[in-house]
């Protein structure tokens, strides 16, 4: 029994150590894990401007991630007193890309070029000043998207942010575009005059409607075939 209790406080343990690296991957597209998709999160833990994923999943090759931030702008690395919980063994807890500019990602696509391409973007963000935002667009083949910088979600995350004076309000949102048809590659562009405190994009090369349904199919006799 008191193997178990220990296993258990183990557990929750890790699992709360776990806690803010999941902390902003709060929004996910209800087709993460579908055949075709992959996703990559970046939380900018260190000063990189061409920093590889923190986490993910990339069936087609890693995505890479170009930051720029404009002139006197860079990367803010929010230790004591801005983060209470760093440490010696963790000085790094949090930190943001004070941008002024922009940041491009390039994300694989499958080699199966499908109809159309869904892109999920959830970004956690600060303004630089209060009217401040971001705006959002893609490059493919065919040119580049419009530039939004209206979100599908729209939250606040926090009224402030840990240790800053300025009380600016950091926001959760999501950015959702749809390419037809699928592109043999995207760059998603993230600019503003804004501090970028964590990115996850997911994309999806969708299936035709047949295709979807062999898949269905398939999945039904393999599961008629275990019975």
């Amino acid at each position: 029994m008191k193997s178990k209790f220990v296993f258990a406080l183990g557990l929750l343990a890790a699992l709360s150590w776990c806690v803010p690296a999941w902390a902003d991957d709060f929004n996910p597209p209800s087709w993460r894990g579908n055949p075709g998709t992959s996703w990559a999160m970046w939380e900018f833990l260190n000063d990189d401007p061409t920093p590889p994923p923190d986490d993910g999943f990339l069936p087609f090759g890693p995505p890479s991630m170009v930051v720029t931030p404009g002139p006197g702008a860079g990367w803010f690395d929010l230790n004591p007193p801005y983060n209470p919980n760093a440490s010696p063994t963790n000085p790094s807890g949090y930190g943001w890309w004070n941008l002024s500019w922009q940041l491009d990602i390039t994300m694989p696509n499958s080699p199966i070029l499908n109809p159309h391409k869904e892109i999920w973007i959830q970004l956690t963000w600060s303004p630089q000043a209060p009217e401040n935002v971001p705006f959002v667009s893609v490059t493919h083949p065919g040119g580049t998207t419009t530039e939004t910088s209206v979100p599908l979600v729209h939250t606040i995350a926090y009224e402030e942010y840990p240790g800053q004076a300025q009380g600016l309000k950091v926001f959760r949102d999501v950015y959702h575009i749809d390419l037809i048809p699928n592109p043999p590659w995207e760059i998603i562009h993230i600019r503003g005059g804004i501090n970028v405190d964590e990115v996850v994009v997911d994309t999806w090369c969708v299936p035709e409607p047949a295709s979807i349904g062999l898949l269905s199919l398939g999945a039904l006799v393999l599961r008629r075939r275990r019975r």
